[in-house]
């Protein structure tokens, strides 16, 4: 946080101090680009809702509908300090497997639990309708 209010008025600072407009635009280009990381790093992660699975990371949003979903399963990987990590996996049926990154973070035992609850809820969006005789 500290080093975010630094850059910010670092930028604020180059932009309404007298220098070169070529300065200018620099200042303003790092200062927008600041602002949109600190947009996108707090809409990072997993989201898992009735239409599917959506995992926003810094450079792309995937939404991935459950009518696209095969199979969701945990896998466990090493992480690169060699500590261990649970990773939710999903396979997809036009996009093969897919590894939620956003996942990677959270212990062995939360990510089973999300998803079982992923699981349940994928049943429940894919079910069919219980048809009503008249």
């Amino acid at each position: 946080m500290a080093a975010g209010m630094t850059f910010i008025s670092i930028s604020i600072m180059g932009i309404v101090k007298p220098v070169p407009i070529a300065a200018h635009v620099m200042y303003s280009i790092f200062l927008a680009g600041f602002i949109l990381w600190c947009y996108r790093s707090a809409r990072l992660g997993v989201t898992i809702d009735r239409s599917g699975v959506v995992e926003r990371s810094l450079g792309q949003t995937r939404r991935i509908p459950w009518s696209q979903i095969s199979d969701l399963k945990v896998e466990e990987t090493t992480g690169p300090m060699g500590n261990k990590r649970a990773m939710l996996v999903i396979t997809s049926k036009t996009r093969g497997k897919m590894p939620l990154s956003a996942s990677a973070r959270f212990g062995l035992d939360s990510v089973r639990d999300v998803a079982v609850r992923a699981s349940e809820m994928r049943l429940a969006a894919t079910a069919e309708p219980a048809s009503t005789e008249r």
